[in-house]
C-alpha cells in the first residue's frame, strides 16, 4: 500500500472526533480496505467508541471485506440464535451502523457492481437498509465549460436508476428506500 505516513493518524483523529461528538462519518478507503478493517478492530478491541454510523464512500471492495467491517462495527453474532435473529430482522434498521455509498461515476459502473449490490442486499443483515447514493461531485472541482451545478442531480438520478435496474426495483421504491436510509444515516446530526 502507498499510504502516506500521516494518513492513518489523521484518519484515527477524525474517527475518534466523530465518535466523541456522536456524528456520522464517511470513509473513503481506496485500496486500503484491509487496513480499515484492522483499524476498526483495534479501536473496538481497545474499548474505544466508534461513530454512530459509518458510510463506506464509493465502496468497491469485496463483499467479504464489507461483511468483516459490518461485523466489527455492529458486533459479531455470538451464536446461532443471534445469527438467526439478525437475518430474520432484515427490514429492521435499529442495528444498522454501516452504510455503503454508491454512485454511477465511481462504483456502479464496475463489472462486479451488481454482484456487490446483490450481495449487500441479499447476504447481510438489514441489507437494503445499508444502501446510499452519493454524487461525488464538487462543483469547485469540475468548473469547466459546459459543466453545471445541476450535474450533481444527474449523477444521483443515474445512480438511482442503476441501483433500481440491478435490484429489479421500480425507481420510486428505490428513491423511497434511499431517502429513508439517508435519514437513518444522518439521524444523529
Amino acid at each position: 500500500h502507498s499510504l502516506k505516513s500521516h494518513q492513518i493518524p489523521i484518519f484515527l483523529h477524525h474517527l475518534r472526533v466523530a465518535a466523541e461528538l456522536n456524528r456520522p462519518i464517511s470513509v473513503h478507503s481506496v485500496k486500503a480496505d484491509g487496513i480499515l478493517v484492522d483499524i476498526l478492530m483495534k479501536e473496538v478491541d481497545e474499548g474505544r467508541k466508534l461513530p454512530p454510523t459509518i458510510c463506506l464512500h464509493s465502496f468497491s471492495g469485496s463483499l467479504e471485506t464489507l461483511c468483516r467491517i459490518i461485523n466489527v462495527v455492529e458486533g459479531r453474532p455470538r451464536n446461532k440464535k443471534e445469527r438467526l435473529r439478525r437475518s430474520a430482522s432484515n427490514g429492521d434498521d435499529d442495528d444498522v451502523r454501516v452504510f455503503v455509498g454508491f454512485n454511477s461515476w465511481t462504483n456502479l459502473y464496475k463489472v462486479k457492481a451488481s454482484q456487490l449490490v446483490h450481495g449487500l442486499v441479499d447476504s447481510t443483515p438489514h441489507g437494503e437498509c445499508r444502501l446510499l447514493v452519493e454524487s461525488d461531485w464538487n462543483t469547485a472541482d469540475f468548473d469547466f465549460e459546459g459543466s453545471d451545478r445541476r450535474d450533481a442531480d444527474k449523477i444521483l438520478m443515474n445512480s438511482l436508476i442503476d441501483l433500481s435496474s440491478m435490484l429489479g426495483w421500480h425507481p420510486e421504491r428505490t428513491a423511497r428506500k434511499l431517502s429513508y436510509n439517508t435519514m437513518v444515516f444522518l439521524k444523529q446530526v
